[in-house]
């Protein structure tokens, strides 16, 4: 409801957004899952992701190395957010470059091999709900 008021959505908007984090909630747990029950890790060392997000008519691309072995539950927002101050974009642009980070490592664990994470592979098979 808070993300409908902000926006100024129409209220009939609540239910979907409801609906879509109840699903994406759904995955995330069918995923821990797997990996639950997996006997390697899930990502492999590095993976190459490309991070395209787009803010207030600003646009961020970057593609890079990510360590996943350099984990923390927050490092893609600190990254995002450093990364964002260095530029000059300001919040929320942080936040879309943070989900796009967390997308991008989503895709890897799905399955897709580094070599195709690139931005065409990215915009031809989009991750489900469209995110």
């Amino acid at each position: 409801k808070q993300t409908v008021d902000d926006l100024q959505l129409p209220q009939e908007c609540v239910a979907l957004i409801a609906a879509s984090l109840r699903e994406q909630l759904k995955v995330a747990q069918q995923l821990q899952k797997f990996v639950a029950r997996r006997d390697e890790p899930l990502l492999p060392r590095h993976v190459t992701l490309v991070v395209d997000a787009t803010n207030e008519q600003k646009r961020f691309c970057d593609e890079f190395v990510w360590d996943t072995l350099d984990s923390s539950c927050d490092k893609p927002e600190l990254l995002a957010r450093r990364t964002c101050a260095d530029m000059g974009l300001h919040a929320p642009f942080d936040a879309a470059v943070a989900f796009a980070i967390r997308r991008q490592l989503y895709r890897v664990a799905l399955g897709f091999r580094p070599h195709e994470n690139k931005a065409s592979s990215q915009r031809d098979f989009p991750m489900p709900g469209r995110a």
